[in-house]
């Protein structure tokens, strides 16, 4: 399972009775997420598509680093096994 989250809070997400759709709303992601189609992948964080371990500083450029879409199917599986443990 990945180490970091993208889900907003630690308990249940039936507890956040100020967004009463959040459970619905995940799942809409989720689902939104599955069915894209890209090039190459990046996350907001290195560590999110793990850069430092296919690009090292002294690497020469290749952009093929970026394509990894196994990676992002497996992220997005740890925070849906997450997301289903909260719901």
């Amino acid at each position: 399972m990945v180490s970091v989250s993208s889900i907003v809070i630690e308990g249940k997400l039936d507890s956040v009775a100020g967004y009463p759709s959040i459970s619905k709303d995940y799942a809409y992601t989720f689902d939104a997420m599955k069915s894209l189609t890209f090039d190459i992948w990046l996350a907001s964080h290195a560590s999110q598509f793990k850069l430092h371990s296919k690009r090292k500083p002294s690497d020469e450029y290749n952009p093929a680093a970026f394509v990894d879409r196994a990676g992002y199917d497996a992220l997005l599986s740890d925070l849906q096994l997450e997301y289903n443990q909260r719901k």
